[in-house]
């Protein structure tokens, strides 16, 4: 076994028994990728957390979508380095909702981005794994305008109009787990 899987093995150590409950091939960006969907409150290794999102709903239940290039149920967006997830999920909701959280997040498990092929030129991420975290949150009252350009049209809709609209299947396992 060389240096870079034992690496690997020992960052892993934490998740390494899960199996996915959904797996397959997605292209995030022009990346080619295996994605895996986890419903657990574990957390892979922190530095290999890349991204933070929920299932929002409101007090009343209903669940927030928004369109970016179609319809997504998971606002949220990437770590900065210093922060710690619950951190970046609230900044992330700030931004893309126009709200706070209200109450403590609860964990419905994450997505594994995994590349098989050499590592593209210029690659930003932990590789050839990377996580995005997965919880389930409740939004406060929306008191500003999203400032998020890649998301538009945000709205709440009850969880039957969500789960009918044509939503990433990775997003689906999440919403149903909810």
């Amino acid at each position: 076994m060389d240096l870079r899987a034992r690496i690997i093995g020992r960052l892993l150590s934490g998740i390494g028994d899960l199996f996915p409950v959904a797996t397959g091939n997605v292209v995030w960006g022009i990346t080619p990728l295996v994605l895996s969907c986890f419903l657990t409150d574990k957390e892979p290794p922190l530095d290999l957390i890349v991204s933070v999102r929920a299932v929002l709903t409101a007090q009343d239940g209903m669940v927030f979508v928004f369109e970016d290039q179609g319809p997504h149920v998971l606002p949220g967006g990437r770590r900065e380095k210093s922060e710690h997830v619950l951190e970046t999920l609230a900044r992330e909701i700030s931004e893309e909702v126009g709200c706070a959280i209200v109450g403590e997040p609860q964990p419905l498990g994450f997505f594994e981005l995994r590349n098989d092929g050499p590592r593209p030129e210029g690659h930003p991420y932990p590789y050839p794994r990377n996580y995005h975290v997965v919880f389930k949150a409740t939004a406060g009252a929306v008191t500003r305008v999203p400032v998020d350009p890649n998301v538009h049209g945000g709205r709440f809709v009850s969880r039957k109009e969500a789960l009918a609209m044509d939503i990433p299947w990775a997003e689906r396992v999440f919403l149903e787990a909810t």
